[in-house]
C-alpha cells in the first residue's frame, strides 16, 4: 500500500504483504480502508490521526489474543514459561483442525500464523475477493464478497465500528427487491455515485454489472441488470441492452456521469456513460 502526498511531494510505503484492492477513502479525508482481494477476507484501516498505520476492522474479523498471551509467557524468562505456552496452544490447535476438517471440501484453511480467525482459500480462480467503497450519500461505506455478500460498514458514535449485510445469501444474477428477492453470484468491485446508487461488478461466469437503488421513498432498494448479459461474454461496446463484458473485475465513478470497468479476461478498460 502506497501513500502519495502531491503537499508533501512525496511517496510513503505505508503497508506490505496484503494484496489490498482499490482503497476507499471518507469524505473528510480522515480515513481510508482496504479490503484485500487475495488471502484472507479483511478490511483494513488507515487512520491520518494515526499516521496512516493499518489496523484490522476487528467487527468483520473475530479476534483472539492467545498468540500474543503466548509469546508473553515464552519471553517471560519464567522457569516454566515454555510449559504454560504449550498449555495455552494446545486448544487453538485443536480448535484450528476443528476448523481445517470443517471446511476441508470448500478448499480454506485456517491462518494458523494469525491471532484472529481467518481463513486462506487454494483455489484464486474462485476467488477470495473484497472489495470496498464509500458512499457520501450515507457516510458509511459498502464491502463485497466473494461468498455473495454486501455489507455496509459505517463508525457508531462511540469511534466503534458496525456492519450488517444488506442482501440475501441466495446465488444467480435475478433482479428485484433488495432485501428478499435480488440474487447476485460472483460479486467483484463496486462503487456508489452521489445519490447513493451502488453499482457492483460480477464477475467470472457472470459478466454484468448490477445496479441497487432505493425507492423515491428510501425506503426499500430494487436491484437492475444495466450491462451485460450473465450468460454471454463479449467486449462489444454500444448501448447497455447490446454492450458485452467479459470478466468485469472493478469498476469507478468519475463524479461526472462516467462508470470506468476494468476487465479481468481482457486487456481493456470500459466506460459506461449517463448522458
Amino acid at each position: 500500500m502506497r501513500y502519495i502526498s502531491i503537499d508533501e511531494d512525496a511517496v510513503i510505503t505505508i503497508q506490505s504483504g496484503p494484496v489490498v484492492g482499490k482503497v476507499a477513502v471518507s469524505n473528510d479525508k480522515t480515513l481510508a480502508y482496504g479490503a484485500t482481494i487475495n488471502g484472507a477476507n479483511t478490511v483494513y484501516v488507515y487512520k491520518k490521526s494515526q499516521a496512516w498505520v493499518p489496523s484490522r476492522l476487528s467487527d468483520i474479523s473475530s479476534g483472539t489474543d492467545i498468540g500474543n498471551r503466548i509469546i508473553e509467557c515464552l519471553t517471560s524468562g519464567g522457569p516454566d514459561g515454555q510449559l504454560r505456552a504449550a498449555e495455552m496452544s494446545y486448544p487453538k490447535t485443536k480448535f484450528q483442525d476443528l476448523m481445517d476438517d470443517l471446511f476441508g471440501e470448500t478448499g480454506k484453511k485456517i491462518i494458523r500464523k494469525s491471532n484472529e480467525i481467518l481463513f486462506e482459500h487454494n483455489d484464486f480462480s474462485g476467488g477470495p475477493f473484497a472489495y470496498i467503497a464509500y458512499s457520501a450519500f450515507e457516510d458509511c461505506f459498502y464491502v463485497t464478497t466473494d461468498k455473495n455478500k454486501i455489507l455496509k460498514v459505517w463508525v457508531k458514535e462511540d469511534g466503534t465500528h458496525a456492519y450488517e449485510q444488506i442482501n440475501q445469501n441466495n446465488t444467480g444474477t435475478t433482479d428485484g427487491f433488495l432485501a428478499d428477492e435480488a440474487k447476485f453470484q460472483y460479486l467483484r468491485g463496486l462503487t456508489i455515485d452521489e445519490d447513493g446508487n451502488i453499482f457492483v461488478c460480477q464477475g467470472d461466469n457472470s459478466h454484468v454489472i448490477r445496479k441497487i437503488a432505493y425507492d423515491e421513498n428510501m425506503e426499500k432498494r430494487y436491484v437492475t441488470t444495466v450491462l451485460g448479459t450473465s450468460t454471454v461474454h463479449g467486449t462489444d461496446d454500444g448501448s447497455p441492452d447490446i454492450a458485452l463484458f467479459n470478466g468485469p473485475q472493478d469498476i469507478s465513478y468519475d463524479g461526472n456521469g462516467g462508470y470506468w470497468i476494468a476487465m479481468r479476461y481482457e486487456p481493456a478498460l470500459r466506460k459506461y456513460s449517463i448522458e
